[in-house]
């Protein structure tokens, strides 16, 4: 009796050894530091201060993606990014005519400064990290502000891309605003 009473006690931890399954990880998966689905549409309002326009509102569609070597080229109606791991590279044009890439949005623990290009200009950059809030009825964490140059001010969030948009005259007097209105996640291929 003690000897088949050993084996129960043997077969009973196998069985418990055998039967553990791996629990699902706790930690929630990480957002893409900005959507990649073609067919995604970001629409903004566009208020211009010091001016007598009426607001209008203008879309920014991501049209085709392209997987290379460095990261993933998104092409869109109104710009041409690179996407490698969590930051967002702009495609410039220099004055001899080549193409070549510049950080544009880089997540950042703190702050951080950088140079990214507008035309074929290089311009410095000033990031930091801003609290969470709630947009278009969805809490966002992981949200950044940059500083570029004197004259403009962009906020981000991961995820779901630019929010606001300022631009600043002389004297830091806002003139443009554009502020995202509306989000349409694509359903095409990331």
């Amino acid at each position: 009796m003690p000897k088949l009473y050993s084996l129960f006690i043997l077969a009973l931890l196998l069985s418990a050894c055998q039967g553990s399954k791996k629990l699902p990880s706790q930690t929630p998966e990480k957002m893409a530091f900005v959507p990649s689905q073609k067919g995604t549409v970001w629409t903004y309002r566009y208020t211009f201060h010091n001016q007598e326009k009426e607001p209008i509102e203008q879309k920014l569609e991501l049209l085709q993606t392209e997987q290379k070597a460095d990261g993933l080229y998104l092409d869109l109606n109104q710009a041409k990014w690179m996407l490698r791991n969590d930051s967002l590279f702009v495609r410039c044009q220099g004055r001899g005519g080549g193409e070549f890439l510049a950080p544009l949005y880089l997540p950042t623990t703190d702050s951080a400064s950088y140079n990214t290009c507008k035309g074929d200009v290089f311009m410095q950059v000033a990031a930091k990290r801003l609290p969470p809030k709630e947009i278009l009825g969805k809490r966002y964490e992981d949200r950044f502000s940059y500083q570029i140059g004197p004259y403009e001010r962009v906020e981000y969030a991961r995820g779901l891309g630019v929010t606001l948009h300022q631009y600043f005259g002389i004297g830091q007097k806002l003139e443009t605003q554009m502020e995202l209105i509306d989000f349409q996640l694509g359903v095409g291929e990331d």
